[in-house]
């Protein structure tokens, strides 16, 4: 039997982030005076979600980089054993 593991590396991340977001928004509630003062608040969400965002995007072109080198390697055994095919 065959281990789909294709999915996980994707998987923890997702939930690190989510445990990242959850710790942030405890430290923002407990704080909310402080963060409501402080001028820099907004770049603070801002920052925030672009790392998210970042994050994501480096998530997703590491998966199709994947992908294709996963299909790659596929159509070289497809040729390898073609060529066997034919010398034999």
């Amino acid at each position: 039997m065959k281990n789909n593991k294709k999915g996980s590396a994707t998987v923890i991340l997702i939930i690190a982030l989510l445990l990242a977001l959850a710790v942030i928004a405890l430290f923002i509630k407990l704080n909310w005076a402080r963060f409501k003062a402080e001028t820099s608040f907004a770049f603070t969400i801002i920052g925030i979600a672009l790392v998210i965002i970042i994050l994501l995007v480096l998530v997703i072109k590491i998966k199709l980089w994947k992908s294709r080198r996963e299909k790659q390697k596929l159509q070289e055994q497809r040729e390898k054993a073609e060529q066997e095919k034919e010398q034999a």
